[in-house]
């Protein structure tokens, strides 16, 4: 018994199906990875641009806390809203 024409399939047929199918997973994993170390990255950074931007505020603070200087605090750290 053979099975009908339109459900067979042939060699070249299936080795292409293969192909196709390894590099659409090789591309997904690619854009996969690819994006995860680009957010990797872009934490880094945002994390680094908080650290410059809170040693700086505390240095221009600094000197208003020491010389208790409540206007001139308030005036620094209310920039820090914008």
């Amino acid at each position: 018994m053979t099975a009908p024409q339109h459900t067979k399939i042939t060699i070249e047929r299936k080795l292409t199906l293969i192909i196709v199918l390894v590099s659409s997973v090789s591309l997904l994993l690619a854009a996969s990875l690819f994006t995860f170390f680009q957010l990797s990255e872009y934490r880094q950074a945002m994390v680094e641009s908080l650290k410059s931007t809170a040693n700086i505020t505390a240095e221009n603070v600094q000197a208003a806390i020491w010389f208790d200087d409540k206007r001139d605090a308030n005036h620094l750290l209310a920039e820090l809203e914008n």
